[in-house]
């Protein structure tokens, strides 16, 4: 395996939210993103189409493997260099129904945040939240403080 296909919903913003994510992220297998309702879709990838849902991740290797539902997300995770580790676990069958979750989750950076808020100590979270109010506001759509 070579490269990975990964085909989102361009209509559902959560999809494109994961597209977006997982696209910044350093790969080891190249991700190919690729909308469902891309023109070129039925004639590059024949029989795909039965295998799209809406709202859903789908993904097929170079080889012809294919994934979809949590075990998309998981060929995605395991495709990138930090989250390998990740995907493994996610891949267990009592972890799995959980992957989509995982992958809201590391797309709206969820674990690192948390992981500021309980670690850092007093001073140090006082100055990351004072140095990053503004970016944080505007990340969360937070009004304006007063």
């Amino acid at each position: 395996m070579n490269a990975l296909y990964l085909f989102h919903d361009n209509t559902c913003p959560v999809s494109q939210r994961h597209r977006e994510w997982l696209a910044k992220q350093a790969a080891i297998v190249p991700l190919h993103c690729v909308a469902h309702q891309a023109e070129e879709v039925p004639g590059r990838f024949p029989g795909i189409a039965a295998h799209l849902t809406p709202r859903n991740l789908t993904v097929v290797s170079d080889d012809g493997q294919l994934w979809t539902g949590p075990s998309a997300v998981v060929m995605c995770l395991f495709a990138l260099e930090k989250h390998r580790e990740l995907a493994e676990r996610l891949a267990l069958p009592n972890l799995l129904p959980y992957a989509r979750t995982a992958l809201e989750l590391l797309s709206r950076e969820v674990f690192e945040m948390n992981h500021l808020l309980r670690c850092s100590p007093p001073f140090e979270l006082e100055n990351l939240l004072r140095l990053n109010a503004e970016a944080t506001r505007k990340y969360f759509q937070l009004p304006p403080a007063l």
